[in-house]
């Protein structure tokens, strides 16, 4: 997903650059929407494989934050508090929000699945 947000126009808005890098994670569920599912029922039943995929996660969160912040002009490092009202996220917020859906939507989508598999 990073790659694919650094590959994005300049030009194009943050959170229309987003949705083009998270398209790569529904890419791969549309391609074949069970394997996704098994994988995060495994993932989210490992200790292990939970911890690692929760560190991953916090990596890539913190790199877009930083493509995001360059892409809009601000320093990486810099408080990306926008002095504009708070309803308005920061650029470093957005990849935080979408990455925290990754990380929380399998569980409900697991969940689901199992309960229609009975």
């Amino acid at each position: 997903m990073c790659a694919e947000l650094r590959a994005r126009p300049d030009d194009e808005p943050p959170a229309l650059a987003l949705r083009h890098a998270l398209s790569v994670f529904t890419s791969l569920c549309d391609a074949d929407p069970d394997k996704p599912l098994h994988m995060s029922r495994l993932i989210l039943n490992t200790p292990a494989l939970l911890a690692r995929f929760l560190e991953r996660q916090s990596q890539c969160q913190a790199e877009m934050a930083d493509i995001l912040a360059r892409r809009t002009g601000a320093e990486p490092d810099a408080d990306l508090r926008p002095p504009s009202p708070p309803a308005s996220p920061s650029p470093r917020s957005r990849p935080r929000c979408a990455a925290g859906w990754t990380a929380t939507a399998p569980r409900p989508w697991t969940s689901w699945s199992t309960r229609l598999s009975r």
